[in-house]
């Protein structure tokens, strides 16, 4: 796979909008992206602060898992 490849196969996932959006499918893209900026700059937002809480991290699991492989095959070539 090239890196031309990669970066055209996994284009909605490599940016911020990308993975939020699929990290929090159920939202808008912006309101997404708002959620996961607030949350990894701990902003104090309505009656708390906002963090990463381990849900958001399995999110982003299952968000990059699609990349894992491609990753993978990019990477380990010569």
């Amino acid at each position: 796979m090239t890196f031309k490849e990669l970066i055209e196969k996994h284009r909605d996932k490599l940016n911020m909008v990308g993975i939020s959006y699929h990290m929090y499918p159920n939202l808008t893209q912006n309101t997404a992206k708002t959620k996961l900026s607030n949350k990894l700059s701990e902003l104090q937002v309505g009656s708390g602060k906002q963090r990463i809480l381990p849900r958001d991290e399995d999110a982003a699991r299952k968000a990059l898992l699609s990349l894992k492989d491609d990753l993978t095959k990019f990477i380990d070539q010569e």
